[in-house]
């Protein structure tokens, strides 16, 4: 079997060190429903559009939904009542966190999750 990314990741946001647990079905599944909530059922459309704003606007949905699912004490130190409510510069800094380290860790469970598991035992024999 192909070697899995780490089952979690830890990463600082605001000077806080947070542990994140790649989430089971029921995460994951959580996640894509919030992305189109958080979208009023937009997510795909925005995620199509070329522009600059969309493209930021997409993945700051994705942060927000993603943190709320696997951090969601995070929102609680944040002294907001949602991260609706999170000034732009602050949203920013957990985007970067987000882009830096946390979405491409779940763009490698998500690759590993994709693979077909007889092709990687395949590949794994001849190297």
């Amino acid at each position: 079997m192909a070697t899995l990314p780490n089952r979690q990741l830890i990463v600082k946001l605001f000077d806080k060190e947070v542990t994140l647990d790649y989430p089971n079905t029921r995460g994951l599944i959580n996640i894509s429903i919030m992305k189109a909530n958080i979208s009023k059922q937009q997510y795909e459309a925005i995620s199509n559009s070329n522009s600059a704003d969309d493209t930021y606007i997409r993945f700051l949905i994705n942060c927000i939904a993603v943190l709320s699912v696997l951090a969601p004490e995070l929102e609680k130190t944040l002294n907001v009542k949602n991260y609706f409510e999170l000034d732009p510069l602050d949203s920013s800094k957990l985007l970067k966190v987000y882009l830096k380290q946390i979405f491409p860790w779940m763009n490698e469970w998500q690759n590993a999750l994709s693979s077909d598991p007889e092709e990687v035992a395949k590949k794994e024999k001849k190297d």
